[in-house]
């Protein structure tokens, strides 16, 4: 079994985790200080709730422009 791997918290910075109950999955962040771990993504599987915690609009440092509004409209 390959372990999931999920992308640090977009608000703070610290790991993402992987919480499972009753057949469905959550990622979240770590610290429960953090608005990331009150946002639980919830799903049916693993692999989904980490697709769904991994998926980030790229930053203005990953693609060298500038987040516009119009890219924030689309988040």
């Amino acid at each position: 079994m390959t372990a999931i791997k999920l992308l640090p918290c977009p608000f703070c910075g610290l790991p993402g985790q992987m919480k499972t109950s009753q057949g469905w999955s959550a990622a979240s962040c770590s610290d429960v200080a953090c608005c990331g771990h009150q946002i639980a993504l919830t799903h049916q599987s693993e692999d989904s709730a980490a697709a769904a915690w991994n998926n980030r609009v790229p930053t203005h440092t990953e693609t060298g422009t500038p987040t516009t509004e119009a890219t924030m409209r689309r988040i």
